[in-house]
């Protein structure tokens, strides 16, 4: 057989080739086949680094897509915020051109500090109808202007529902508050309380928002940048005092007559404690829209106590006509209040709550959270079985609802023959819809605002008078009492000790009990003393974590006095711990009724008057470590109506509360200041 060429060998597959050499096995054929294969081999090494150079050319081209896709959204970004940058300087100015004008008028006597009427037609439908502020003051805020001399200007709607206009100070007289001999104990009368609340719902105290707006302002910053923000600045009215007098009688009844009585509030309801609102004259969202800048808060957001309304409204859901509060705010007073959590939907969320989205175990802090808009924060779910990362609780513009506190909120709206809204402007949408719903089945709504609201029409009572004030004479008619507010806080005591021949060093560390690393926000400092031991040397710490570290005898007993000095806004100024330290016997483990330690507190303060108490919760020792939890009552708030004019009788003081009379005995107590855990699944 002929030797097969190279260019022959060449068309044959693998097969065949194997085949050829197989029959023939000539050592030409061979060698033409190992050249073919050689060849073939250079082809492929060709092949693949071609095909390596395409997909690293097809890498590169992807890279730089990236890098222009991430220059684009900087870009955007950037332009975005140079929007919004521009947005605040044009409001700046014209804050600023009305500041001018108003001078330049002054000066050339063709104004008096009055106001200023916009001219602007009104259509037929529109008569006699409020939607929107059509005075604008001289100061740029959409009410009416106070001079330096301190008046301002008023409405206030007749019998007849004439609007008058009449002088009156403006912003809220000093508050008045009376320390007990044994100190701590704080008494709001009933015209102080309104006083604070000048402009509630949504309007805002002068003084109150003067002390405390940087406290909304902190959720306000936070949001998301929204240019809609709806009506703002809106002017405040005021019912006659006969006429309100006779509205107040009217929702009396109405309460009483409920078979499924609902609240509907809002950022009104909280004024008075110095957390200020946000569309009223002075309201954090009308100064940012005129460009004014907003003062820090005097009193921190976290020390805010609950207000007259808040505390009536534990006592109407106590004595059975409340059954369902639907809250717009994010204060988190409800629950500071004492109401119970499993009544409560908070539709917009809770500056102080955290939730496990696994579990879905609601934690309630004793601290403002850091983030808003649903997302982690540095803690985790301490279940065992589950450890997620945590997440707040508070909306952003663009987060919906969350679908388990609408659907309960829309549903008691639905079975309800009665819903007050308190404080709100029924503007925020879907909330502002849920009352409503009552009237779709037979049942009635009554609002009380200062200012109109859209829902004004479709209501069968609307009262314009400050919240606290209208509350409270409900409560006076229906001869309830208003219980008083006592705050518990909490810390956690840690002493470790390890043994070094004849010495014993040990440590203490004074925690929250949210965590090692959680502030103690109500504490300043901490003097440690040793006062039977003049030679160990006394100390303060002033700086958060709270430690000390020392060396002592292993067989030194001694006893250790611990003063913790509150921060601004506690009742009192300081309380204190009592410690006996001896590390050769290790103390017994207990824990106390939770719920029972709690309760006797709350009467002991009350009975007391005053701030201040402690008690041991539970203690665990073991050999090396022993670690205790402490309660301690740092706010006692009454409020008290007997210097009020408008209405008769005085508000009960001075007895204990009744344990019929609070939930501590009905539910296991969990949160950071005697909150309940319910089937909510609500802890600390």
């Amino acid at each position: 057989m002929a030797c097969a060429s190279r260019d022959d060998l060449a068309f044959l597959s693998g097969g065949e080739l194997v085949a050829h050499l197989a029959t023939t096995c000539r050592r030409a054929d061979f060698e033409a086949a190992a050249r073919v294969l050689a060849e073939r081999d250079r082809k492929f090494a060709e092949d693949e680094a071609a095909l390596k150079a395409v997909l690293a050319d097809l890498d590169a081209a992807r890279a730089r897509e990236r890098e222009i896709a991430e220059a684009r959204s900087k870009l955007e970004a950037a332009l975005m915020e140079a929007d919004i940058l521009r947005k605040k300087c044009e409001a700046a100015l014209d804050a600023r051109r009305l500041d001018n004008a108003k001078e330049m008028a002054l000066l050339l006597g063709a104004a008096t500090p009055d106001t200023i009427h916009r001219d602007e037609p009104r259509g037929e439908a529109n008569k006699g109808e409020v939607n929107g502020p059509d005075i604008i003051g001289l100061n740029g805020l959409g009410c009416c202007p106070a001079e330096e001399g301190g008046m301002l200007e008023r409405q206030e709607i007749g019998e007849g529902g004439e609007v008058e206009h009449r002088g009156g100070r403006g912003g809220a007289r000093t508050e008045r508050q009376k320390v007990a001999e044994e100190g701590g104990m704080r008494w709001r009368s009933l015209s102080e309380l309104c006083a604070a609340q000048d402009g509630q719902g949504e309007g805002s105290s002068k003084k109150a928002v003067e002390k405390n707006r940087g406290m909304s302002l902190g959720y306000a910053e936070k949001l998301s940048y929204r240019e809609d923000l709806g009506s703002v600045g809106m002017p405040e009215m005021f019912d006659s005092p006969k006429l309100l007098q006779g509205k107040i009688e009217e929702l009396a009844i109405m309460v009483q007559k409920s078979k499924h009585f609902v609240v509907f509030t809002g950022a009104g309801i909280s004024t008075s404690s110095g957390i200020p609102d946000f569309r009223g004259p002075k309201g954090v969202w009308t100064l940012q829209r005129a460009g004014k800048g907003v003062p820090d808060a005097s009193l921190p957001f976290h020390r805010a106590a609950p207000t007259l309304t808040h505390m009536a409204l534990v006592e109407l859901e106590r004595v059975g006509l409340l059954k369902f509060v639907i809250s717009q705010n994010v204060d988190s007073l409800h629950l500071r209040s004492g109401f119970p959590r499993e009544k409560l939907a908070e539709l917009h969320g809770n500056s102080f709550k955290e939730i496990c989205p696994s579990c879905k175990t609601e934690y309630l802090r004793d601290f403002e959270i850091e983030t808003i808009g649903l997302k982690d924060t540095p803690r985790r779910c301490t279940d065992k079985n589950c450890g997620a990362r945590l997440k707040d609780t508070v909306l952003d513009w663009e987060d919906a609802l969350p679908p388990e506190e609408m659907n309960s909120a829309e549903e008691q709206c639905r079975a309800a023959d009665l819903v007050l809204c308190l404080g709100t402007s029924l503007q925020i949408t879907p909330a502002c819809n849920m009352p409503l719903m009552s009237i779709k089945n037979g049942g009635k709504v009554a609002i009380v605002n200062l200012q109109a609201t859209p829902k004004d029409k479709k209501a069968s009572l609307v009262i314009h008078g400050l919240v606290d004030k209208v509350i409270a004479g409900v409560m006076c008619i229906l001869n309830l009492r208003i219980p008083p507010y006592i705050r518990i806080d909490f810390i956690q005591l840690l002493l470790r000790h390890t043994v070094k021949k004849k010495c014993v060093r040990w440590t203490l560390r004074v925690t929250s009990i949210h965590g090692v690393r959680a502030p103690l926000s109500f504490l300043q400092s901490i003097e440690v003393s040793f006062p039977e031991r003049p030679d160990m040397k006394p100390v303060v710490l002033m700086e958060q974590p709270f430690s000390l570290q020392r060396e002592t005898s292993m067989t030194s007993k001694f006893f250790m006095l611990l003063t913790l000095n509150f921060s601004d806004g506690c009742g009192c100024s300081s309380s204190s711990i009592e410690c006996y330290v001896n590390f050769q016997n290790q103390k017994e483990s207990f824990v106390r009724d939770r719920g029972l330690v709690l309760q006797e507190l709350k009467c002991t303060a009350e009975r007391q008057c005053r701030a201040g108490q402690q008690s041991i919760l539970e203690r665990e020792s073991l050999p090396r470590a022993e670690t205790s939890r402490h309660a301690f009552v740092t706010n006692v708030v009454r409020y008290d109506s007997e210097d009020s004019e408008d209405l008769k009788g005085a508000e009960p003081k001075g007895s204990c509360m009744d344990s019929s009379s609070s939930n501590l005995t009905k539910r296991h107590m969990e949160g950071p200041s005697g909150y309940s855990a319910t089937p909510k699944k609500l802890k600390s």
